[in-house]
């Protein structure tokens, strides 16, 4: 685990290993929410922004791999989950936003 030196050794050595997997490859696949997107058949709306450090853009979803109804959006920027904004420390509120818009206002 210490000589991990990117995302896919620490998952390969530590992350699959303690959540039954078999390496980083058998946990990045069947972890995975991409296979289920073409199945959804309520509204959903699906964010991933490009610039996240532990999921590269190529790796993210496309329009090929989405149902009719699921909303994707792929902001340039947000980051891991967070969406902070503004000066340090920053603010959260972007994503809670996008939400609500989405709740009430997209799906009527």
């Amino acid at each position: 685990m210490l000589q991990a030196i990117n995302l896919y050794q620490f998952d390969d050595a530590v992350t699959a290993p303690i959540h039954g997997f078999a390496g980083a490859d058998d946990y990045w696949q069947r972890a995975s929410a991409k296979p289920w997107l073409k199945s959804i058949a309520v509204p959903t709306l699906a964010v991933n922004p490009k610039n996240d450090p532990f999921l590269p853009a190529s790796y993210l979803p496309g329009t090929a791999d989405i149902s009719p109804s699921v909303r994707l959006e792929q902001p340039a920027s947000g980051g891991h989950v967070g969406f902070v904004s503004g000066n340090f420390p920053g603010n959260l509120d972007w994503l809670p936003q996008r939400l609500l818009h989405f709740f009430l206002s997209d799906l009527s």
